[in-house]
């Protein structure tokens, strides 16, 4: 390949340093290494820009801790310990991110997008477990009966024990019968499961900062 004398003008070869015209000398610009630079801005051993998160490797830790920690927040006899299951996916998936990527350094707000990503998927299959737990024994387990007489002796004990004046009583009184409808059976979960989803993305947040200030603050010597 030739250039093009940046002094004179005359066609110079790419193995000259010098121009043979006018003697200047010569700078070349290799593109195929530009590109080799750009290839390797985001391997594990690259620092990149602080704060920058590989979200590939946040998707592969979210794999391995957010599902595993929403089956367990979904399953009956283990989701009590549920503030657990997704402080401890958040913490896990920023030490899995150092370990994958040991020069990049997270800042707090890092840890924060990548705890919220963390819930989302927490929530997620959580609620997806408890939704097919509940079906499941509804149809299959035959006891759709015993299902609708837990809900509604939730929403008779929750209406009488509210003491208010007649007026707004006779109000509530509508609203809960409007929650013993299928339209309101299906209303209150909504707002269950979005309730659920709000409060474990913002816990797997925390999760995630504090997993930044724990694991990933810093650079590795």
């Amino acid at each position: 390949m030739q250039d093009i004398c940046h002094r004179c003008g005359s066609t110079v070869s790419r193995q000259d340093g010098f121009c043979p015209v006018c003697g200047a000398p010569q700078l070349h610009f290799d593109s195929s290494e530009q590109v080799a630079l750009d290839e390797n801005a985001d391997t594990p051993g690259s620092a990149g820009r602080p704060g920058q998160v590989n979200w590939k490797v946040v998707l592969s830790g979210c794999a391995r801790f957010a599902i595993p920690a929403g089956i367990l927040c979904g399953l009956p006899l283990v989701s009590a310990g549920a503030l657990l299951w997704v402080v401890g996916a958040a913490s896990a998936i920023i030490l899995y991110y150092r370990r994958k990527r040991p020069m990049a350094v997270l800042s707090t707000r890092s840890g924060l997008r990548i705890g919220a990503l963390t819930g989302f998927v927490t929530a997620y299959v959580s609620l997806l477990l408890s939704a097919l737990l509940r079906v499941i024994v509804r149809f299959p387990m035959h006891n759709a009966g015993s299902i609708d007489n837990e809900y509604e002796q939730y929403i008779h004990s929750v209406a009488s024990n509210m003491q208010t004046t007649p007026e707004t009583q006779a109000q509530l009184s509508a609203y809960f019968h409007f929650l013993l409808t299928p339209d309101g059976r299906a209303t209150l979960s909504l707002m269950y499961i979005a309730l659920v989803a709000v409060v474990t993305i913002l816990i797997a947040s925390v999760g995630g900062a504090v997993g930044v200030r724990m694991f990933a603050g810093r650079r590795v010597a």
